[in-house]
């Protein structure tokens, strides 16, 4: 399906150290997406002091080449749908 998106990274059940995009561009912004039947988590932006609740459905656009973020492991079954923009594609 048509996106305005030029990359999308599925996750199954996985821990994401705290890290931030280096391909992707300042003014650009990323969604993540969650879903299964999982154990609450957090999505943390630790630059920002932010722990933001991680329940399956949950929908967070960030920019990940300016905040470093990660999610950790998780109890239960958990994809991760993430959607950013490489700026290499657009140069």
């Amino acid at each position: 399906w048509p996106s305005v998106f030029s990359a999308l990274t599925i996750l199954s059940n996985r821990e994401t150290v705290y890290h931030s995009d280096r391909g992707a561009y300042r003014q650009w912004y990323d969604i993540v997406s969650s879903f299964g039947s999982y154990w609450p988590q957090q999505f943390s932006v630790p630059q920002l002091g932010i722990d933001l609740h991680y329940r399956p459905g949950s929908v967070v656009p960030f920019c990940g080449k300016v905040f470093q973020h990660g999610v950790p492991k998780c109890k239960g079954g958990r994809i991760c749908l993430a959607y950013y923009m490489k700026k290499s594609i657009h140069e």
